[in-house]
């Protein structure tokens, strides 16, 4: 299994948040404040002693929990030092949904969130904070990689939410299971991927949910450049601000699926349409796009809003039918009420074939 040496914990408290993909506008301004915030970190603009209270006793709550495992008398080797702007902001047709720092979202999106509770907008925070673990990188097989991480923990029944891009691997786990993730992820559980594919396939069937692969929807998974880091979030930004809003995001103005993910090791991983009429929506320059921009992949889009948002299992269950089918370079998105698995284009027959027999 991972090492210590593979993983990195971050001890900022996440919070995750879905929102339906027509109600963006309500969110907008406090989540382009909040990624504006990042630019000024990026840029170097940012005060750091301007972090409120609540911040600062929020990642201090947080960080307690490493304290309390060492005192136990455990090692903790894993990097636990972060500076709290993780971002990840994703959009489907039907979903969007915004994970940050669990203070940033309480200060900029509490009266949004408010509206939306009042309204019953059907905006969802979800109720615990989460955790960020990042996975480094080292070469392997990607499809192999999610299956690794995912099955020893749904295993151990801890729900989880995954996000694999061109740069690294993210898992979010509950802050109350934080030590039992990392025993599992350093030491290793033996986890049977065929029954965790079975219940999946199975709870599918029985809710009536249909996964289907778009393959009228080219996207690509790519990264952004450390130097391009600023143009391309000032740029997400701008396109944000123009593209959504009330009168637009019913008719999706917007890009169907994107997706913008800043790690706590600020790299920057990006899903992005292929189409150039799509992309010139963002106006980032091809030079600032890390890798092909020839090679694509297709969007197999999992419904999952009838379910509850903290079921444990689908990233693992999902991942291992597909590996089967030898989708090694596969990658996975985990929503708060959706998931989309991105399936290489070569593949399109094969998953196609799955789905007409599981459904």
């Amino acid at each position: 299994m991972a090492s210590s040496h593979d993983i990195e914990l971050f001890r900022t408290a996440v919070s995750i948040l879905t929102i339906p993909r027509d109600q963006f506008w309500v969110f907008k301004s406090g989540i382009l404040e909040i990624l504006y915030k990042l630019v000024d970190k990026v840029e170097g603009h940012d005060e750091s002693d301007s972090e409120s209270e609540d911040e600062k006793q929020l990642v201090n709550s947080v960080h307690s929990l490493s304290i309390q495992r060492n005192k136990v008398g455990e090692q903790d080797s894993l990097d636990s030092q972060d500076d709290g702007l993780f971002f990840h902001l994703a959009f489907t047709p039907e979903e969007v949904t915004f994970m940050s720092s669990s203070a940033l979202i309480r200060k900029y999106l509490a009266k949004p969130l408010a509206l939306s509770k009042q309204l019953q907008m059907g905006a969802t925070l979800l109720d615990e904070d989460f955790l960020v673990l990042q996975v480094l990188s080292d070469g392997s097989v990607i499809g192999k990689k999610i299956l690794e991480l995912t099955a020893p923990l749904s295993e151990r029944k801890i729900p989880i939410f995954f996000i694999s891009n061109y740069l690294s691997d993210i898992v979010l786990i509950p802050a109350r299971h934080r030590d039992d993730a990392v025993d599992i992820l350093e030491n290793g559980v033996s986890s049977d991927t065929s029954s965790l594919e079975k219940e999946t396939f199975n709870l599918f069937r029985s809710s009536s949910i249909k996964p289907v692969l778009n393959t009228a929807v080219k996207l690509l998974v790519t990264g952004a450049r450390p130097g391009d880091l600023s143009v391309v979030l000032r740029r997400t930004a701008e396109a944000l601000a123009k593209h959504c809003t009330e009168q637009t995001d019913s008719k999706g103005s917007f890009l169907p699926y994107f997706a913008l993910t800043r790690t706590p090791t600020e790299d920057v991983g990006l899903l992005l349409p292929s189409s150039e009429s799509e992309l010139a929506k963002l106006n980032y320059p091809k030079a600032a796009i890390l890798g092909s921009l020839q090679d694509f992949f297709f969007p197999l889009f999992i419904n999952l809003k009838s379910l509850p948002l903290d079921l444990k299992g689908i990233v693992a269950g999902v991942a291992s039918k597909l590996l089967k089918l030898g989708l090694d370079e596969m990658s996975y998105l985990s929503l708060g009420r959706s998931a989309v698995v991105l399936v290489p284009d070569n593949f399109q027959d094969t998953v196609q074939h799955m789905l007409e027999e599981v459904n």
